[in-house]
């Protein structure tokens, strides 16, 4: 078990919910940030922040309702 897995899964349990995949996070971020960003250049940093050189990596999936 990796150490953020461990993490969420004491967290998880302290709060009583169930356990999820640590990438749940960072595609709740991406739907967040998606939300906000108004023009493709936001877009594209969003794209480079989430870990992407191109926002063709993840196109498809932040401009999902």
């Amino acid at each position: 078990m990796t150490p953020v897995r461990a993490i969420l899964k004491t967290a998880t349990a302290a709060a009583g919910i169930p356990c999820f995949h640590p990438h749940a996070i960072r595609d709740t971020l991406a739907t967040m940030f998606r939300r906000m960003a108004n023009t493709l250049e936001e877009m594209g940093a969003l794209s480079q922040n989430l870990g992407h050189e191109h926002l063709a990596h993840n196109a498809s999936a932040l401009w999902q309702a």
